[in-house]
């Protein structure tokens, strides 16, 4: 999306797509069993490279792969983020990686012009954002080192510091829940820029 060359990619990446999704799509299982981020980082990986295959080739199995990421998206949507908000994984670095996923996913999905994620699973990020909010420190973007932390941070395009969840909050916020989590430009509205997202106005009180 970044580059532009979503219409008009060369054969060998296209080629590297379909090899990707080959592997992943026969153990599926096993990262779904794990009830972790790697079940819906490999159901992102089927959906976006699925889709992508559809609409650039007849492959036959594109929209196996689509329809079963699509399918595992939302299902680990509501198994990864509780019913408060917080992360099943009780790690605050993995719930990040886990709101990531989901916003490239349905930045995706607005780029394809392809039917966004369910109200329940809408609803269901919303609220795993906005746990997030309350977790992350409005002044420095850090928040407590719960649980786990492989220091993954998916959108990190710039060169923040990688604890500072800001710009997680603020474009989870505005994709998920249709409202600002700051009121600042800066380095958190980084990606509303890259991914040509609207920004919103600052409303967050208002919202919880």
């Amino acid at each position: 999306m970044i580059l532009g060359e979503i219409k008009n990619t060369k054969s060998d990446l296209i080629s590297l797509i379909r090899i990707h999704l080959e592997r992943i799509a026969p153990t599926i299982q096993y990262a779904i069993g794990q009830d972790n981020n790697h079940g819906s980082s490999e159901a992102a990986a089927l959906f976006v490279g699925g889709s992508w295959l559809t609409s650039l080739t007849r492959d036959e199995n594109a929209t196996y792969w689509e329809q079963m990421g699509r399918r595992w998206l939302e299902n680990r949507a509501l198994v990864l983020i509780e019913k408060d908000g917080g992360g099943n994984q009780y790690s605050v670095a993995y719930h990040r990686t886990v709101l990531d996923t989901y916003a490239f996913t349905l930045i995706w999905c607005r780029h394809m012009n392809l039917q966004p994620f369910t109200e329940p699973v809408l609803r269901r990020l919303a609220k795993g954002a906005k746990w997030l909010f309350q977790m992350t420190d409005c002044a420095t973007g850090d928040a407590p080192n719960l649980g786990a932390n492989d220091g993954g941070c998916v959108f990190n395009l710039s060169d923040g510091y990688y604890r500072d969840f800001r710009s997680t909050v603020q474009i989870a916020m505005i994709l998920f829940a249709n409202v600002a989590a700051y009121p600042e430009s800066g380095i958190f509205y980084l990606l509303l820029v890259v991914y040509n997202i609207e920004k919103l106005k600052y409303d967050f009180e208002s919202s919880v």
